[in-house]
């Protein structure tokens, strides 16, 4: 928090945002419940699992969330958008150093109004697959058919609960001005205070007399 009582703005440290810089598969596990972003051929969040009930998130899975308790998500299509949109974050992040995560959302939103999730799904860093279907648009067919647009609200949710994501402050600048108008006002208060002090000291003594 800064002087002020306002929260000082976070965001996602370039060294984390890096490892989904490209080539990022969205998954679905534990029967809709949980979300997972890896890149391709790392070996983890298997694709297959997008249909497997069975298989549960560990805590130590790097790029998980466990989604069930955000309640707002509506349905699997919903919490697969919320993956490809967090996953359109941590490759933005890296670009714009001065934003936060509410700056960050805000430019997500921008970008959602003016062309929707397909925007957000073209604009994703892949290799070149020799396709004309990009891998993510391929995934997202194979795995939910569509999406829907998530709320930016739950978007936050879901990269701040990104387990293993790392986010550091954004350094502010002090704003002079400001600090001296709060000592100003201080000054005054400690002054109009000692005068009261001094006025019922003096009405204390005349009654005493």
């Amino acid at each position: 928090w800064d002087k002020t009582g306002t929260p000082v703005p976070r965001r996602p440290v370039d060294s984390f945002s890096q490892r989904y810089d490209s080539d990022v598969v969205v998954s679905i596990l534990d029967g809709g419940h949980a979300v997972s972003l890896h890149k391709e051929g790392d070996g983890e969040g298997n694709s297959d699992d997008t249909d497997n009930p069975m298989h549960i998130i560990d805590d130590d899975d790097e790029g998980c969330v466990e989604a069930s308790r955000i309640g707002q998500l509506l349905g699997r299509r919903q919490l697969f958008g919320t993956g490809v949109c967090v996953a359109w974050l941590l490759q933005q992040a890296p670009k714009h150093p001065g934003l936060g995560l509410r700056g960050l959302l805000h430019h997500l939103d921008s970008e959602l109004d003016k062309g929707g999730m397909h925007k957000i799904i073209q604009d994703l860093k892949e290799t070149t697959n020799g396709s004309r279907m990009s891998k993510s648009w391929s995934h997202l067919l194979e795995s939910v058919g569509f999406v829907e647009r998530p709320r930016s609200f739950e978007i936050g949710q879901v990269l701040t609960r990104l387990h293993g994501i790392q986010m550091q402050e954004i350094p502010m600048e002090e704003d002079d001005s400001d600090e001296a108008a709060r000592l100003e006002e201080e000054r005054k208060k400690k002054a109009l205070a000692e005068l009261w002090a001094q006025r019922r000291k003096k009405t204390s003594e005349n009654n005493v007399v």
